[in-house]
């Protein structure tokens, strides 16, 4: 599953390191070290570190040689371009964000310029089950998004983006 949200800069930032490093620990320390300043919580620090090495790490989804393929794809774009690139890393590595990016993009196709969260709780319930860590996990993959660009917050729904649609996923 997919339990804490995630900020773009981090992917790069992890993927580097992750080809850098000669082991899980020695990644797993340079992250928390990164992640320290920016995460208040030890809890919160130890579990988006290990989201990370889930994403771009030594516990990826993704083999070692496609990870040092999108890190040279992203080393030669502008920081402000990789966003595509990033969330296929992040569909690829994670089946549940993948599940709720389809959602979304199903909903903006079919006419729905903004989506609830009742919207995409409904629709993983009948792929996941009804369990409270649905509606958790939901609500990090939509802060994820959120820090993309991708959803925007108006009042008590979610603005789906265009750019989600160019998303590979």
């Amino acid at each position: 599953m997919f339990d804490r949200s995630i900020r773009p800069e981090w992917i790069d930032f992890a993927l580097e390191q992750y080809l850098r490093s000669d082991s899980e620990a020695q990644l797993r320390e340079s992250l928390r070290n990164f992640l320290r300043p920016l995460v208040n919580d030890p809890q919160t620090l130890q579990k988006t570190a290990l989201q990370l090495q889930r994403t771009v790490g030594f516990r990826s989804r993704l083999s070692h040689q496609s990870l040092e393929g999108y890190y040279d794809q992203l080393s030669s774009m502008q920081p402000d371009k990789r966003n595509p690139v990033r969330l296929e890393i992040l569909c690829r590595s994670n089946e549940f964000f993948a599940d709720c990016v389809r959602v979304l993009r199903k909903l903006k196709a079919s006419g729905t310029e903004f989506a609830e969260l009742r919207h995409l709780y409904e629709r993983l319930v009948v792929i996941y089950g009804d369990r409270g860590m649905v509606h958790r996990r939901v609500r990090y993959v939509i802060q994820t998004l959120a820090s993309f660009g991708s959803v925007t917050h108006c009042g008590r729904t979610w603005r789906v983006e265009e750019s989600l649609l160019d998303v590979n996923c």
